[in-house]
């Protein structure tokens, strides 16, 4: 019986040792193998949208381990995008405890070929997969990694909307787990430099480190540093609770603001380093954010040697950023302050007070590319609140003072000094302009902006020099030469009164300058009334008096580009000659009435016009010259008559006139000429020393050129002339000029005279005259003395003089007298030998000299001043 019971046991042993390896050889056939990794990849597809494949899967029961080679873990929805973990080969050994009665132990794995690639394309879609039907995610399963290693993984992160890529090979990783508690110990550490590349800009990432640890319920974050270049960061905190999940860290930083410059391609230049230690606390819906801020020797937005320090706080939930304290330095100035500001409309009141100091204007606005700059420096106090983050509806005030940081202007640079004051109410900001200067401009006034659209205001002051702001506005303007080429001194009151839109300004402004004096023009005034928007000067009204002389205008000039149109009508109602010469100081005896009319229209770059100008009683040299009428007209750049015409005596078309045609191109600065004269009768003419003239005269005047080069001939014939009473008979006369030279000859038949000279147009005018007299009857001169008949006799002589005109008393003369005969009193007076007299230096000097008269003779020889710097004296015999 016992036998047979020991027999049935050994039977029964066998069969399940026999069972059992039957058992384990069929489990390591390849159907089994097949059978188990299909049900698992439909486990993994159906559950979490993962598609699981391996290339190869080799279980070995008897040593409890597990070979996978070629694994690749991949999204079902996305079956096109590259795998989210590719393994090249895993080896896992698991716990026999763990099999039997669990938790699931790996009491050994090693990963080699780990590549993890995160990507998502410019529509979004994404390589990770997504569970078709997800649950909450409270807390990690009960599982134990004994020991685990990877090395040589490599971790490739995509985002091609932002176009954001990071590359992070030869991470090496290590799990470490507790039986007792089921906490693992994670470490990672980067063993090869990485990258990020942002918009085709890259960044290097030098080191990666990372420990950690996860609970059941919790990752504590033990540490983590990063460093790339000159930048470093380091952290260390907690997540709780992974169903609503719960935030501790603490981050410190130190940036180096070139590499996020370059990183994120900014065209103002960061340098310098940013240090922060920052807490952040609370879960995701709740966050907190805290901590300091600070750097020196910064530069950003142009602005060099900046310091920062300052306390932030952020609140997710209460929607607030509150800068508890700022405080920032620079050589261009500083600030300080507080600011609690809201980051919606519902989160309540922001508010902010700050203190600027000695602040530089002039790169701020530089850096946002203003086309004008202001050179100032601003010191001054804000305080402000408005609800949540509407701006329009701003409570508060500011106090400002700006102080102009150059002595003048430059191009597109304004130096300002002023006192201002701003007041903030609901949907208006009021703005007290105290005191203002700028181009020798001073200026008061107030102007206030309602809904953060609508302005009005008042602005009035004066212009102390209005020649030197024209200076300043030419060196505003960036130009060298003068903005007017004629002088314009005196002063000026001008007031504004604002109104439209930020978008649509307008200005409606008047000028007024009683006392002006315009070059020689003195005693003028001006008053200017016009409406001024982004696109036009509408001219109102403007008026000038000149020497009780009014031109009146009126139009439209545009301003928004150089095709913008201009129509502008400018006239005088009627004017007087005389007192215009007289204001100018030119003593010309010149009289008449005139009137004159122009209109200018087109494009500014393009215009086109009309001048009309008539003038009646014309009157010069006590001369009547009857009626003239000009009319010109304007095309691009050239000016030219229709219509040049002098009529002394009106009614009469065939003498007494004088027709001319001109023109003149602008651009190029050629001019043309052409004037013709015919049998003007000059009969009440009277030269300067009220020498009286009689005569008729003819010319022909031709020229063209330029004002530099000038060129231009003429011929004149005068028939009868009389001079004194005395006839001359006919002079004819010719001019030439060239360049800056003109030549001149004239011959005088009846007197027997010749003349030529050659005189620069330029001062101080040098000339050179040469006169030759061939028997000259005296006696057609008409000279008296004491009241007795006219000399008589004739005259030979040869005369040469140089010198300037404008200083003619500093020139040479000499005269050879080859033959005087002088008739008076029915005596004849003679020289006996060639008479020579010379002049220089204000000195007349006559070489020794005999004069006979029948029995008598005279020596003459001496010196005569013909100015003050001369002496007197004189010898005969």
């Amino acid at each position: 019986m016992v036998r047979a019971k020991r027999r049935a046991l050994a039977l029964t042993g066998a069969a399940i040792l026999i069972a059992a390896v039957i058992i384990v050889a069929v489990a390591h056939t390849p159907a089994v193998n097949r059978y188990a990794l299909e049900r698992l990849q439909a486990y993994l597809r159906t559950e979490y949208g993962i598609e699981l494949k391996a290339g190869r899967v080799r279980p070995n029961l008897f040593r409890l381990s597990l070979l996978v080679e070629k694994a690749s873990l991949s999204s079902v929805a996305t079956p096109d995008l590259p795998p989210l973990i590719e393994i090249e080969r895993a080896n896992l050994r698991m716990g026999l405890m763990g099999l039997l009665r669990g938790p699931v132990a790996v009491q050994a794995a090693r990963l080699d070929g780990v590549k993890i690639t995160v990507l998502t394309e410019k529509n979004g879609r994404s390589n990770i997969p997504s569970s078709p039907s997800p649950k909450p995610f409270e807390e990690l399963p009960d599982f134990l990694i004994d020991s685990l290693e990877s090395a040589e993984a490599s971790f490739s992160f995509e985002d091609r909307r932002h176009g954001l890529r990071v590359e992070l090979p030869g991470l090496h990783a290590q799990i470490d787990g507790n039986p007792l508690t089921l906490n693992h110990d994670l470490l990672l550490r980067a063993t090869k430099q990485g990258f990020a590349i942002y918009q085709n800009r890259s960044l290097a990432v030098d080191r990666l480190d990372l420990a950690a640890q996860a609970r059941k319920r919790e990752l504590i974050l033990e540490s983590l540093g990063f460093s790339s270049s000159n930048s470093q960061v380091s952290g260390s905190g907690s997540i709780k609770n992974f169903a609503d999940p719960v935030l501790d860290f603490n981050v410190q930083t130190n940036l180096d603001l070139s590499e996020i410059d370059r990183l994120a391609g900014l065209e103002e230049k960061l340098r310098g380093a940013i240090r922060a230690r920052v807490s952040l606390t609370g879960s995701l819906k709740e966050i907190r954010v805290s901590g300091q801020v600070g750097g020196s020797g910064l530069t950003v937005a142009g602005y060099d040697q900046i310091g920062i320090d300052t306390s932030v706080g952020w609140d997710s939930s209460a929607r607030r950023l509150r800068l508890e304290r700022f405080d920032a330095r620079s050589p261009d100035g500083s600030a300080q302050g507080a600011a609690d500001l809201a980051l919606d409309r519902e989160a309540g009141i922001s508010s902010i007070q700050a203190r600027v100091n000695e602040f530089e204007l002039q790169r701020i606005m530089r850096l946002f590319h203003l086309p004008v700059r202001l050179a100032s420096r601003v010191t001054g106090d804000v305080r402000a609140k408005w609800q949540g983050v509407d701006y329009s509806r701003l409570n508060g005030d500011s106090r400002l003072r700006l102080t102009a940081s150059r002595p003048g202007p430059a191009r597109d640079v304004l130096p300002v000094s002023a006192s201002l004051s701003f007041k903030f109410q609901d949907d208006r900001i009021q703005a007290l302009v105290e005191s203002a200067s700028l181009l020798e401009a001073k200026a008061r006034g107030q102007v206030s902006v309602k809904s953060m659209d609508k302005i009005e205001g008042q602005i009035e002051g004066s212009v102390e020099s209005i020649e030197g702001l024209l200076s300043q506005i030419s060196l505003f303007l960036g130009r060298e030469e003068r903005l007017i080429n004629v002088d314009l001194v005196g002063a000026a009151d001008f007031s504004a009164t604002l109104q439209g839109t930020l978008e649509r300004p307008m200005v409606i402004a008047s000028v007024e300058a009683p006392r002006l004096r315009i070059g020689e023009l003195t005693d003028a005034s001006v008053k200017v009334a016009a409406e001024i928007d982004r696109s036009s000067i509408r001219l109102k009204e403007v008026m000038a008096t000149v020497a009780g002389q009014t031109l009146h205008a009126r139009g439209v000039v545009g301003l928004e580009t150089d095709a913008a149109p201009l129509d502008i009508e400018a006239w005088v109602d009627q004017g007087s000659i005389a007192p215009i010469l007289s204001a100018l100081k030119m003593q010309i005896p010149a009289e008449g009435i005139f009137q004159a009319s122009a209109h200018l229209s087109g494009q500014v770059n393009a215009l086109a016009g009309e001048l009309r100008v008539s003038a009646s009683n014309l009157k010069l040299y006590d001369e009547p010259l009857g009626a003239l009428g000009v009319e010109a007209r304007l095309a691009g750049n050239r000016l030219e008559t229709t219509r040049f015409f002098l009529d002394k005596t009106p009614g009469d078309s065939v003498q007494d006139f004088v027709e001319a045609k001109l023109a003149y191109d602008f651009q190029s600065g050629q001019y043309s000429l052409r004037a013709d004269g015919k049998d003007l009768t000059l009969e009440q003419l009277k030269l300067p020393g009220e020498i009286p003239l009689r005569g008729k005269v003819s010319f022909a005047a031709s020229g063209q050129g330029t004002i530099e080069n000038p060129l231009l001939d003429l011929k004149l014939d005068v028939a009868d002339l009389e001079v004194r009473n005395q006839t001359a008979r006919p002079v004819k006369a010719s001019a030439t000029l060239r360049g800056r030279e003109a030549t001149v000859e004239a011959r005088a038949p009846r007197l027997a005279l010749t003349s030529t000279a050659r005189i620069g147009i330029e001062p101080p005018y040098p000339a050179q005259l040469k006169v030759q007299a061939e028997k000259t009857d005296l006696s057609l001169l008409g000279i008296q003395v004491g009241g007795e008949r006219p000399l008589g006799g004739n005259l030979e002589a040869a005369i040469t003089a140089s010198g300037n005109l404008s200083e003619w008393k500093d020139g040479t003369a000499t005269a050879q007298v080859r033959d005087l005969r002088v008739t008076l009193r029915d005596r004849e007076i003679r020289n006996r030998g060639a008479v020579a007299v010379d002049y220089q230096g204000g000195l007349l000097r006559i070489q020794p000299a005999t004069f006979v008269s029948q029995n008598s003779e005279v020596q003459i020889s001496g010196t005569m001043p013909i100015d003050e710097r001369g002496s007197r004296g004189h010898r005969a015999g």
